[in-house]
């Protein structure tokens, strides 16, 4: 249509025609140039945006990925740090309690008797003839009295 426009200004003897096809030609050409860029354009834009939306989803779904990864480490890490305190204020409780009982008097707590001091209080028995020695031969009083002592401390932090 352009170029019989174009034909018929240049073949047409009135000057008003010949003006009037030329600007009509002109208009249709700018007109259809535009139309023509922007179909190729928005061609272009739907090919593209077809082609990397497959990797927007994809890196939508890696971000998900590493921010509840990201998560659960912190709150694994918050666990660690209670859970370092926790062990830690044990561990000052029992070197205190290790002191104490290291600087503890001798004499038994009070409390009910133990069954080594009911033993030693008792009067002397012949011991039946064994083969073995007994066990109060082989645990001194003292080693008997600590581990009474770390007994009763265990049993007053625990309760």
């Amino acid at each position: 249509l352009i170029n019989i426009l174009t034909t018929v200004a240049l073949t047409s003897k009135p000057a008003k025609l010949r003006t009037a096809a030329i600007a009509i030609a002109s208009l249709l050409n700018a007109n259809v140039t535009d139309h023509i860029s922007d179909a190729l354009a928005n061609a272009i834009a739907t090919k593209t945006l077809n082609c990397i939306s497959s990797l927007v989803n994809k890196l939508k779904s890696t971000m998900d990925f590493l921010t509840a990864n990201n998560a659960k480490q912190a709150k694994s890490m918050l666990t660690l740090r209670a859970m370092s305190k926790t062990l830690e204020e044990v561990s000052t409780s029992l070197d205190a309690l290790a002191s104490k009982l290291t600087n503890a008097p001798s004499p038994m707590p009070a409390g009910p008797p133990s069954w080594a001091s009911i033993l030693k209080s008792a009067p002397s028995q012949p011991a039946p003839p064994s083969s073995t020695p007994g066990l109060n031969s082989l645990i001194p009083n003292k080693i008997t009295q600590v581990q009474q002592h770390m007994c009763h401390n265990t049993c007053s932090i625990l309760i």
